[in-house]
């Protein structure tokens, strides 16, 4: 009867042991999944910031661009009506004084 209360016994305290490293197991698998975790947080909040960065400058670049475009179509503009002007400006005075003194 002792021998098998002592294997009782010595089976409760292996039990005990093993869940206690189950229980450590469990805390070191759930340490290693939190920094997992971060670690993917981390790399997803890079790869969103070089992303972000990469769109700022591709629509900077695009903006730059049409900003030129822009001033190169106003010159253009500017030359044509300048030209215009140079062509027919006494032409233009000429009507007017016909105009206004008959």
């Amino acid at each position: 009867m002792d021998n098998i209360i002592k294997q009782i016994v010595e089976i409760d305290r292996l039990a005990r042991h093993k869940l206690d490293e189950a229980k450590l197991s469990k805390q070191e698998k759930l340490k290693e999944l939190e920094t997992q975790q971060k670690q993917i947080r981390d790399d997803l909040h890079a790869r969103a910031e070089r992303r972000l960065r990469i769109f700022r400058e591709t629509e900077r670049k695009f903006t730059d661009e049409q900003a030129v475009a822009i001033e190169e179509e106003k010159q253009r503009k500017i030359a044509a009506l300048d030209e215009l002007y140079e062509k027919n400006h006494l032409d233009w005075e000429a009507e007017i004084l016909k105009r206004i003194f008959g």
